[in-house]
């Protein structure tokens, strides 16, 4: 139509015309989400894939790297002392595949060493997972892959950061990669965590003073060769570095200074389960199979920064695969589409917004970003996850600073937060040019 301006009638309605088309446009960019720019996700994956704990096949999930027997136990192995770590995970196949693992020593930065295999282990340095299963009666199909480290395969010689490697026959493909401690105990950890009573910190923060005693090592200037890490809930990314003693009595160092020993306590993580599909459970809205698929909505959740803290049982981050009247879960599990939602009024433009925990490998990437709706106010993702109980947060990816990840955004911090942290203490052989860990203690809070 070619609108006429020799009448009232004409012009009235080509002006209605021009009304409904735009306004028609207008609902329509209202009804799309607004995505991250993929090249800003390619910087950040990009950072946060180098010798990490990062998956980079698609099909790949619900890796752990536990105690055996304990799911929600730590990476951590004591040296020459028996103790083996099992790794898990599922690939969304019903056909096996062979791979291969490596195991690396990393420098106490996980920057790589440029080492040779026979420094550090024994046995192989290439080596096949050769547990693996098909799932059975699971909607969709998958192969869970199991491996004990150390095996007869591999067994280490020396202690410290380790990184394991899983690939196909080409070690430029990998699929994931994880982070583990060896330790051993030449030296004693002890401390205790409180809350931060100076007016800065009183209502947010924990502090942790520690004393570490060099009961059989051999140092000779502790300033030097001693570095200690401290990790709440083992999350690297919160991890308190380059420590300094302030000061050393005989063979005690003593580290009590802020703002090092001071960390912001952060929120107990959000949770929900999904064992059993007949039912809504912990924070579960609803539950829909469409076809062949379970579709888990999660209740709407809001940011928490200004609110009263609250108290409930959380995994500190993890999460265990689990089903109703199951004997043998990672078998027999199903994956659920599990859809989030955070109520915030309007986009935050400072940064991207992600979902955290074990449950995305405690990492950022394109798989754990959130889109924002505008016309529902809200940020969604959806993760394709296995049954069980699952942790989860939302942080913020600051573009003003790096990318840097911002935990209390979103979250807050709460003195009451229970916490795990994780004590590192490492000691650099400077005539053999790496570090070993010496020295490990978890402290979790009392109050």
């Amino acid at each position: 139509m070619v609108c006429s301006l020799n009448s009232n009638r004409n012009l009235r309605l080509c002006f209605l015309l021009i009304f409904a088309f735009l306004f028609s446009g207008f609902q329509s960019a209202l009804a799309q989400s607004i995505k991250p720019d993929p090249e800003l996700l390619n910087n950040i994956e990009n950072k946060y894939a180098h010798n990490s704990n990062f998956v980079f096949h698609p099909d790949i999930r619900s890796v752990k790297l536990t105690n055996p027997g304990w799911e929600l136990s730590y990476p951590v192995l004591k040296l020459n002392s028996g103790q083996q770590l099992k790794l898990t995970f599922d690939e969304l196949s019903p056909e096996s595949n062979t791979y291969y693992y490596t195991v690396e020593h990393m420098n106490s930065d996980w920057t790589e060493r440029d080492a040779i295999f026979t420094e550090y282990a024994t046995g192989f340095e290439e080596n096949e997972i050769r547990d693996y299963e098909s799932s059975y009666s699971a909607i969709d199909p998958y192969t869970h892959y199991e491996l004990l480290i150390p095996n007869d395969d591999i067994q280490f010689k020396i202690s410290g950061n380790y990184l394991i490697s899983v690939y196909d026959g080409n070690k430029e493909n990998l699929l994931f990669t994880r982070r583990f401690i060896v330790y051993e105990q030449k030296t004693i950890v002890e401390g205790e965590v409180r809350r931060a009573m100076s007016e800065n910190y009183g209502s947010t923060s924990h502090k942790i003073p520690f004393s570490v005693y060099m009961r059989d090592l051999q140092v000779n200037d502790p300033y030097t060769e001693i570095e200690v890490k401290v990790l709440p809930n083992n999350n690297w990314h919160k991890a308190h570095e380059n420590y300094k003693p302030l000061f050393i009595k005989g063979e005690q160092l003593v580290y009590e200074s802020k703002p090092a020993n001071v960390f912001k306590a952060g929120n107990e993580y959000r949770t929900f389960l999904t064992k059993d599909l007949t039912y809504e459970a912990i924070m579960v809205e609803s539950i829909e199979r469409i076809n062949y698929d379970y579709h888990v909505k999660l209740r709407m959740d809001k940011p928490r920064r200004y609110l009263q803290y609250e108290h409930h049982q959380d995994l500190n981050g993890m999460f265990y695969i689990d089903k109703s009247n199951s004997m043998t879960p990672n078998l027999d599990a199903d994956y659920v589409n599990v859809y989030f939602t955070l109520d915030v009024e309007t986009p935050i433009l400072t940064g991207q917004v992600f979902v955290f925990g074990e449950l995305t490998n405690y990492t950022f990437s394109s798989r754990n970003v959130m889109s924002y709706n505008p016309r529902k106010k809200q940020y969604e993702l959806r993760l394709k996850l296995k049954q069980g109980y699952y942790d989860y947060q939302y942080v913020v990816l600051e573009r003003h600073n790096d990318n840097a990840p911002d935990f209390s955004y979103i979250e807050g911090d709460k003195w009451q937060t229970n916490n795990d942290y994780l004590i590192y203490v490492y000691h650099k052989d400077l005539y053999k040019g790496y570090s070993k860990v010496v020295g490990f203690k978890t402290l979790r809070t009392t109050f």
